[in-house]
């Protein structure tokens, strides 16, 4: 929730030029008319991206553009709208939104769910570049002194924390009792996917926010993030590396550029207001992936002052997961998110073109990519591209240019049509975006064996325990390696599993 603080006059015993947050007490008495008043006046794009932060999301366009063709981290569970759209779809929408919100002279993107779904999709597809890039430390991509001094030193210093083994047994414990409660109750709601909502699922109606949590909440990120800060270790100890400027550091150069240019703070309920980015706690070489999230919620989210309902923001960005499923309570969630994305989807797949397929990842490539790649068929298309741009003066790596790159594309498209039927990047992207079919983590059985690395598909035979019915193995040996640490629960679980409060229980916690 977010309020203009500019919408709101001071006191006439103030000077009538200043503006001023809205103090606590005058906000709770009138949260329910402002917020409304605002939500009407505000739609989901206000403005377009430019600068560093322009560049981070083209780049998160881009990077989307790869993954979704690959099928690897392109179904956000945080996003369930998004995620259950087809490839084909959700490129689509990821085009329109790069256009809208990056070329200068283009409308902004549609004012609608779906779109709103994709920025949110790209946001995501963001914070995973960062993630992965961390979690990559030693891949070769970083220079030993640089982990030494960024990465090691910090872990040895305790501020990551890992499961004891007593609490690894009891998280497993509570995923199988929600995998069997959740596997249940899905194919409940599958069977009556097409009924009416029954008196226990009532039609879905989002919980009013708690006021008291979000301060509480908001006071700790910017804690978090602000703190001790400005970084006062910016400057590296040597010259980066090329490989460590487009891999090792890569994202978090780009969001540590985004961050640095955001000079302005911006004002929010509660008299907490969110200051300029250019004053968080960390920097380029900062290990914490938790920091990185918020501090990239704020720039392209809260202070892109977005605002949608407490609706659209359960059905957007609540996950869908085996908690989802085990709680009869998100049923109602569960069933507006499915009937949301059949309307999504009809009247593109009614319309969609296979002849045209990689149309939309050609035109993320030209407005976002700053690298020259193609795969099968689309080489022509991409060397003329980067051909007419230096004509133009300018190369793929030249910044601020969308305007250009967009007018190339459109002056050139219709001149190379060979091989818009195969993905851009020599992937399979799908040829028949109706008869995709989403896969979520439920479709996919553990085995509850100790420090087991597997997780195997619903095709895959497990064995149950025999007493509680409940937990997985996919062998006799893993289930006798385990009994020393399942049989303490085991008898619990078989009373658990028709326990609907103390799923409830447990699907909260997770």
């Amino acid at each position: 929730i977010k309020v203009d603080a500019r919408r709101v006059r001071c006191s006439s015993q103030r000077e009538t030029s200043q503006r001023r947050l809205i103090r606590p007490t005058y906000l709770e008495r009138n949260a329910k008319h402002e917020f409304a008043y605002l939500k009407s006046q505000m739609p989901r794009f206000s403005r377009k991206f430019t600068g560093a932060k322009a560049q981070l999301f083209a780049t998160g366009c881009a990077e989307y553009s790869r993954v979704a063709e690959a099928g690897y981290n392109d179904t956000p569970e945080e996003h369930p709208v998004f995620s259950r759209l087809s490839p084909n779809q959700r490129l689509k929408l990821v085009s329109e939104v790069a256009v809208g919100l990056l070329v200068p002279k283009e409308p902004l993107p549609p004012d609608t769910f779906q779109h709103y779904a994709a920025f949110l999709g790209v946001v995501d597809c963001i914070r995973n570049g960062l993630v992965m890039e961390m979690e990559s430390v030693y891949d070769g991509c970083v220079g030993e002194d640089f982990v030494e001094e960024y990465y090691e030193k910090r872990t040895q210093s305790g501020s990551q924390r890992t499961r004891t083994p007593e609490e690894q047994e009891t998280w497993q414990v509570e995923r199988a009792l929600l995998e069997k409660a959740a596997r249940k109750q899905k194919r409940k709601l599958e069977k009556n996917q097409s009924s009416e909502i029954s008196d226990e699922e009532t039609a879905f109606k989002a919980q009013p926010p708690d006021l008291g949590g979000y301060l509480e909440m908001r006071s700790k990120r910017l804690q978090l993030l602000f703190e001790g800060g400005p970084c006062s270790d910016r400057e590296p100890s040597r010259p980066l590396t090329d490989v460590e400027k487009s891999n090792g550091f890569r994202w978090r150069l780009l969001c540590d550029a985004a961050f640095q240019e955001d000079v302005l703070g911006s004002p929010l309920p509660f008299n907490l207001a969110l200051p300029s980015l250019s004053g968080i706690n960390f920097c380029w070489h900062c290990y914490d992936s938790e920091k990185w999230s918020h501090a990239i919620d704020h720039l392209l989210i809260s202070k892109y002052f977005v605002d949608i309902s407490e609706e659209e923001h359960a059905l957007q960005s609540e996950p869908i997961d085996l908690a989802s499923y085990a709680d009869c309570n998100q049923h109602a969630r569960i069933r507006e998110v499915e009937r949301i994305v059949k309307e999504v989807r009809e009247p593109y797949e009614a319309t969609w073109d296979g002849s045209r397929n990689a149309e939309d990842q050609r035109l993320i490539f030209a407005i976002c990519d700053t690298r020259l790649h193609y795969g099968v068929g689309h080489g022509p298309f991409a060397v003329e591209f980067e051909k007419q741009c230096l004509t133009g003066g300018f190369g793929l790596k030249a910044k601020d240019m969308y305007q250009e790159r967009f007018e190339i594309y459109t002056s050139i498209k219709d001149n190379f049509t060979e091989g818009l039927e195969e993905g851009f990047n020599d992937g399979m992207l799908g040829s028949n975006p109706a008869a995709y079919k989403f896969r979520d983590g439920i479709d996919f059985k553990m085995c509850n064996g100790p420090n087991h690395p597997f997780s195997f598909t619903e095709k895959e035979e497990l064995m149950k325990c025999a007493r509680c019915r409940v937990v997985n193995y996919c062998s006799k040996q893993c289930q006798k390696d385990d009994w020393k640490a399942h049989k303490a629960a085991c008898k619990n679980l078989a009373l658990w599993k028709k326990d609907q409060v103390k799923i409830s229980e447990v699907a909260k916690k997770h």
